[in-house]
């Protein structure tokens, strides 16, 4: 039998990936009052190509409904980590993507890490850094 711990870190792993999954969806309805309650005031993130956004440009960044029309994002999550830190905790996971747009696929495979903090009883993201995962170059002929 899991100890209570355990059982905690299991229903802090499942809210918080619920939360990843509600985002996905929110991006495919163009839902941006998800975003305005989830992301802290203060949030900032680190995208694989290096590049700081606040809240402000996180936001404006979000798909317009055209290009979700477009887009089709199936994402995975796998080697989900948690640690809890009271009304703080830290979310790592591996985010694999399939985007397709029309005929054209592609697959992108992430290291994403998020910090959340309890407010009012509810979760707000208020940092993510992300990490893109490329697969090694080939050896090179000797």
């Amino acid at each position: 039998p899991a100890t209570k711990e355990e059982l905690a870190e299991a229903r802090l792993k499942n809210e918080l990936m619920s939360l990843n999954r509600q985002a996905f969806a929110a991006v495919v309805s163009n839902d941006k009052s998800f975003f305005e309650q989830i992301l802290a005031a203060d949030y900032f993130e680190t995208s694989p190509r290096g590049t700081v956004l606040n809240r402000t440009r996180a936001m404006e960044d979000l798909p317009t409904p055209e290009q979700t029309k477009a887009i089709k994002v199936i994402p995975t999550f796998s080697s989900v980590q948690v640690r809890d830190y009271g009304d703080t905790a830290l979310l790592s996971f591996l985010l694999e993507e399939e985007l397709q747009i029309g005929e054209q696929k592609e697959e992108f495979k992430k290291r994403v890490t998020q910090v959340y903090r309890r407010n009012n009883g509810k979760w707000q993201l208020i940092a993510q850094h992300m990490t893109e995962i490329k697969p090694p170059p080939a050896d090179p002929p000797i």
